[in-house]
């Protein structure tokens, strides 16, 4: 058939009517022996931004990455956060706990990187413990023992502190007594009357019974018997002292024990002065004479 208009062409061959591709594969047998593809292909911005921003240590600064669910977002920026090894420090793990002091400002505690969440892990294991087995722990009868041990050795080391001074205060016909009072303890000096120790609110029922007194006969170096005049409002009460004087070298003088102890009143003071210009008078030489003195009022 003619078709007006048209020529009609060299008549094709089925040897040449499909289509044959050998000499356009790729050189290989299979796709085992090939290398994998990494990266995103066809992002080269935004990888070389990606890489720009990764490589440059900016603090507060940070890179936003978003694309389709699928991409390889999230594996690329990994393959290149383990390439380029950023140099920038690390930050620090940072943890609050609660201020008991202020409970509306917690504390902030920092910690190194990755040891975080085993701090929380143990505060959590911490309270389970404190709630529900400290109380056993701390009854147990190895505890106990420790506990004991530990108070027997700072009672004995107590005794081995005090016992110098203890011996002294014995010397002296005195005692040091502990008794109990309400919030605690409280340790007392008071006077040994016929190898007893005896409250001072007791001292002058014994002087009643004769048992105490100020000795008025004989002789004692270093003491003499005084009055210590009290007045209550239009009564005036005189009561009996001995007063014990020390001497010895060195270079500080009288002391005045009572005022010291703030215990002392203006005429108190006044007088004992008025002692030291006498001692001053009786000691006087012809060369400085370096002594200390100490005067006690012993009621």
């Amino acid at each position: 058939m003619v078709v007006s208009g048209f020529s009609t062409g060299k008549p094709l061959g089925a040897d040449v009517l499909r289509w044959c591709c050998d000499s356009l594969l790729p050189p290989f047998g299979t796709t085992d022996e090939i290398e994998p593809i990494t990266g995103v292909v066809g992002q080269d911005d935004a990888i070389e931004a990606l890489r720009y921003g990764l490589e440059v240590f900016a603090p507060g600064q940070n890179i936003y990455v978003r694309g389709i669910a699928g991409t390889g977002r999230k594996s690329l920026v990994r393959q290149l956060l383990e390439d380029i090894s950023p140099g920038c420090p690390l930050a620090e793990d940072r943890c609050y706990v609660h201020n008991f002091a202020q409970p509306g400002r917690p504390r902030l505690i920092a910690l190194p990187r990755g040891s975080g969440r085993d701090f929380s892990g143990g505060v959590d294991r911490l309270i389970e413990f404190v709630e529900e087995e400290l109380a056993q722990v701390l009854n147990a009868e190895s505890v106990r023992a420790r506990r004991a041990a530990l108070d027997k050795s700072a009672q004995q080391s107590m005794r081995e502190l005090g016992a110098p001074f203890e011996e002294e205060l014995r010397a002296n016909g005195l005692a040091l007594v502990t008794r109990a009072v309400s919030g605690g303890v409280q340790t007392d000096i008071l006077p040994v009357v016929d190898g007893e120790a005896v409250p001072l609110q007791q001292l002058e029922a014994l002087g009643t019974q004769g048992k105490i007194g100020v000795r008025t006969t004989g002789t004692e170096v270093g003491q003499i018997n005084g009055l210590a005049v009290v007045s209550a409002g239009p009564l005036t009460y005189g009561f009996p002292q001995r007063i014990t004087a020390t001497v010895a070298p060195g270079s500080a003088g009288m002391v005045d024990i009572e005022r010291e102890a703030e215990l002392s009143g203006a005429i108190h003071t006044k007088g004992f002065y008025i002692l030291g210009g006498l001692m001053r008078h009786l000691l006087k030489t012809s060369h400085p004479l370096a002594f200390s003195a100490s005067v006690a009022f012993e009621q």
